[in-house]
């Protein structure tokens, strides 16, 4: 997970799952968001465009409060 803002701070679950297998978590970025708002603690994942790449063992930075940058991988699945 990697936080991303400070002001208006997001929060977004970027790949994982089973490493002995290939499941559809290792290419979803999901936006954790808050139903009611006011942050009412009542919250859901927002499915968000699929990575390219499977993600297992890999690392997320936040780029100017804008961009997430995942690197590595432990898939070698289609050069992940």
């Amino acid at each position: 997970m990697i936080q991303v803002g400070n002001i208006n701070p997001k929060v977004f679950m970027i790949g994982g799952g089973d490493n002995k297998t290939l499941p559809d978590s290792m290419f979803q970025c999901r936006q954790l968001k808050d139903l009611k708002g006011n942050h009412n603690f009542q919250y859901e994942f927002e499915e968000k465009k699929k990575m390219k790449f499977a993600r297992h063992g890999h690392s997320c930075c936040a780029i100017a409060d804008r961009y997430i940058l995942v690197s590595g991988s432990r898939k070698e699945v289609n050069q992940a």
